[in-house]
């Protein structure tokens, strides 16, 4: 890690600059501009809303209203939304910055923080509208709004070491992209946001509570909406998780880096 942190400090600067980059290049053909990366996840959120709000008659606890369920969904939405633009992107990453690989200076394992940061970025601008939900319907915040990026960070810390595994693992297997579309969709209805993991059947609620993303969407919920610390015990697993899956990640990618070009 401490390698990595190193690495990040010396090329600050150029993080920044292909950030600005790639968040330009999403809108730069459409008119609305940055408008999308609200408006998309909102029409979304109406449209989970209507179906497992309204058809299926979904709630996360008792006595909860269609407003407070479509803004407890919107939290998992956002949060998801986050790890799938990371994971999508990072199968394609190194094709895109082809002309980068043949550069013995260029660091590459920046590439997958640039992807994440971008991410991280559209994700907080998700929120715009989720945070101002949440004031209207519960007329203000709850002090616990300020744990959120606390129980945010082993979810990023998760989410690039994986990262940094997907772009590399796609150089050498290319097939795996074709594999993201479906087991993103996959992902997602095993991840507890549409439902709260008690709602699963005892056999399978193990697996889904296995599943970072379930847990994360959970805490979230709890910090955001209902006013209540998480289970801390659950964070300093998730944290530790997160570590060991960032360091791998990282040492995975600098071990595969140097034969890219000779594969790309």
């Amino acid at each position: 890690m401490f390698g990595y942190i190193q690495s990040f400090f010396r090329n600050r600067d150029l993080v920044w600059q292909m950030m600005q980059r790639e968040f330009h290049s999403q809108y730069r053909a459409s008119s609305l501009g940055v408008f999308w990366a609200i408006a998309t996840p909102v029409m979304t959120l109406a449209i989970y809303t209507v179906v497992f709000g309204f058809v299926f008659r979904g709630s996360f606890r008792e006595g909860e209203t269609r407003w407070e369920f479509a803004l407890a969904m919107f939290c998992g939405l956002t949060l998801f939304g986050f790890f799938s633009s990371c994971f999508t992107r990072s199968t394609t990453l190194m094709r895109s910055y082809g002309n980068f690989v043949t550069r013995v200076v260029f660091p590459l394992e920046v590439l997958p923080v640039v992807v994440c940061g971008v991410a991280l970025l559209n994700m907080v601008l998700a929120m715009i509208p989720l945070m101002a939900g949440i004031g209207y319907v519960q007329s203000g915040f709850s002090v616990t709004v300020l744990l959120f990026p606390v129980i945010f960070l082993p979810f990023l810390l998760l989410t690039l070491g994986v990262a940094w595994i997907m772009t590399s693992a796609c150089v050498f297997m290319r097939d795996l992209q074709a594999v993201v579309p479906p087991l993103m969709i996959a992902l997602m209805f095993g991840s507890a946001i549409f439902y709260p993991i008690a709602s699963m059947p005892q056999q399978v609620r193990w697996l889904v509570a296995l599943n970072p993303i379930a847990q994360l969407a959970q805490m979230s919920r709890q910090v955001l909406l209902q006013n209540e610390s998480p289970d801390w015990i659950v964070w300093a697993i998730l944290m530790a998780v997160g570590l060991i899956v960032f360091h791998i990640g990282f040492l995975f990618f600098m071990k595969t880096k140097n034969v890219f070009s000779d594969l790309l």
